[in-house]
């Protein structure tokens, strides 16, 4: 799932997998299920975090974007995550995480 996540992210960005063979991001995920499949690992525990990497990835990064959305988020980071982030100074300065941790709206 985090690496789902991390390759829709980062599109652009060139891997060299073994030093040697060149992935865009996104087909990154795409070999390593290709080699477990190769060495006989079972693939369905792969096949279902991919499948909850995307549905994550679609109601965090491509829903609210959407226009029938009206920028309305379904998946929200809960509520003891956001105070223990913000107690313990986690907040940070970025922005992405700012809103993925929704530390401006803690205090609803």
């Amino acid at each position: 799932m985090i690496l789902y996540l991390w390759s829709r992210r980062n599109r652009n960005v060139l891997m060299h997998v073994f030093g040697f063979l060149p992935l865009k991001a996104p087909y990154l995920i795409w070999f390593f299920l290709f080699f477990s499949a190769t060495f006989g690992h079972p693939l369905l525990p792969d096949i279902i975090g991919l499948a909850i990497g995307h549905l994550y990835y679609f109601f965090v990064d491509v829903f609210p974007k959407l226009p029938l959305s009206k920028n309305k988020r379904l998946l929200k980071t809960p509520r003891f995550f956001r105070w223990i982030c913000k107690t313990c100074g986690m907040q940070g300065d970025n922005q992405d995480y700012q809103d993925l941790l929704d530390v401006n709206d803690f205090d609803e």
